[in-house]
C-alpha cells in the first residue's frame, strides 16, 4: 500500500512503473504494475508476485521509485514523474518461515 494519488497528475494517464534497486547489489528491477484500489484518493493498492511479476535475484533491502508514466511501452522512467520513494525488503522462503529442527546436537562427557 502506497499513497501516489498525493502527488500525481490527474490529466496524464495511471501508468504506474516501479524501479526497485538493491542495496547490496545496486541492480535494478523495473516492473509496471496495476492499482487494484477502489479508494485511490486514499491510498493506492500494488499486489505483485515475486517470481511472476518481477523476480528478484537475491533476498535483502531494496529501495523502491514509483513513477507516473504516460505510457505503458515506455520503461525510461526519466520521462515519467516520480510520485514515491520508499524501502522493501525481500526474505527467501526460508527466513520467512524457518524449517525447526528437533534433533539435539549436545554432546554429554563424562570423565
Amino acid at each position: 500500500m502506497v499513497t501516489l494519488s498525493e502527488l500525481s497528475d490527474p490529466l496524464t494517464p495511471l501508468n504506474w512503473l516501479f524501479r526497485f534497486e538493491s542495496d547490496q547489489s545496486t541492480k535494478e528491477y523495473l516492473v509496471f504494475l496495476t492499482d487494484v484500489s477502489e479508494a485511490t484518493e486514499r491510498y493506492n493498492s500494488f499486489p505483485f508476485t515475486e517470481g511472476v511479476d518481477v523476480t528478484f535475484d537475491e533476498a535483502g533491502d531494496y529501495k523502491y521509485e514509483a513513477y507516473q508514466m504516460p505510457d505503458t511501452n515506455d520503461t525510461d522512467y526519466t520521462r515519467g514523474t516520480l510520485v514515491e520513494v520508499g524501502k522493501v525488503r525481500v526474505i527467501d522462503v526460508e527466513e520467512a518461515n524457518p524449517a525447526y529442527n528437533a534433533e539435539s546436537n549436545e554432546n554429554v562427557y563424562t570423565g
